[in-house]
């Protein structure tokens, strides 16, 4: 009996002491910032916070074999409380600026069709307000502004809104995609896009289908051409492939155009892929 509890007790002392170090590594600033320290090729200025909650900094940057990662004002928060019910909850992701450095690769001869992994979380996952400013990649502008918010459950990932931003072109997405088999989703949103003599032209559009193979895609135009669309499209297939139909009426390329110029019952197709480039047709 006596080995028993002095085991027991034993056990208690370690569980309790585990605790103690992760409470002062995750739960204090000064052992946040040592345990960051301790990441190879992480480097952080003006941390302030606790990695267990919530945490900011001037900058963020992490570099390794020519790689390059460097994030301008970090801001992140999240609550340690969601784990008792088996859920990841972040609360707060932002970031003013992210520089992406990735060095040119040398690509296989042959590498295959793409397959897309299934993926399951041993968490689920909630995300509050995801936002990141301008994106860079090896120096080039990929996007101005980013904002997501979505959970992923067992049922896969279930989008509110995404919002994608680069120069006069602006997309809100909203839907789910299960991240298994051939990952089907389902999306419906908008794009903005500018149009000649800063005339405003959006898209709404639908995508159903899978992932991995094929999309079919559906929606209206209105502003600057007002018409109707329907597609295919295999984001994942060699080349993108794609088929796209618009259907048009009373088209005006310019406003300053006259009315014999103007263009009834427009129909336009298009198919191929990147490779063999796109085939347009018109009547």
């Amino acid at each position: 009996m006596r080995a028993a509890k002095r085991i027991a007790w034993g056990l208690l002392a370690l569980l309790l002491t585990v605790a103690l170090a992760l409470a002062l590594l995750f739960g204090t600033a000064a052992g946040s910032r040592w345990l960051l320290g301790m990441l190879p090729g992480v480097e952080i200025e003006d941390f302030t916070g606790r990695l267990g909650g919530a945490w900011q900094a001037e900058r963020l940057t992490w570099r390794q074999d020519g790689q390059r990662v460097e994030v301008q004002a970090p801001r992140f928060a999240w609550s340690p409380a969601c784990l008792l019910r088996l859920t990841l909850c972040l609360e707060r992701l932002q970031a003013e600026r992210l520089e992406l450095g990735f060095p040119p690769g040398e690509e296989p001869d042959d590498a295959g069709p793409f397959r897309l992994p299934s993926l399951r979380l041993p968490l689920a996952l909630e995300l509050g307000e995801v936002r990141i400013g301008a994106i860079r990649l090896n120096g080039a502008p990929l996007l101005d502004d980013a904002e997501l918010r979505a959970s992923w459950t067992a049922a896969g990932l279930r989008i509110e809104r995404l919002q994608l931003r680069q120069g006069s072109l602006a997309l809100d997405l909203q839907g789910s995609l299960r991240p298994e088999g051939d990952w089907p989703m389902e999306l419906a949103g908008s794009l903005d896009l500018q149009a000649a003599g800063a005339q405003s032209w959006r898209l709404e559009l639908q995508a159903n289908g899978d992932l991995q193979g094929t999309l079919e895609l559906s929606g209206r135009s209105s502003g600057y051409l007002a018409g109707t669309l329907a597609g295919e499209l295999q984001p994942l297939a060699e080349h993108l492939q794609a088929k796209l139909e618009i259907r048009a009426d009373g088209f005006r390329a310019a406003a300053a155009l006259p009315d014999p110029l103007v263009l009834n019952a427009v129909q336009l197709t298009g198919e191929g892929d990147l490779a063999a480039g796109y085939r347009v047709k018109g009547r």
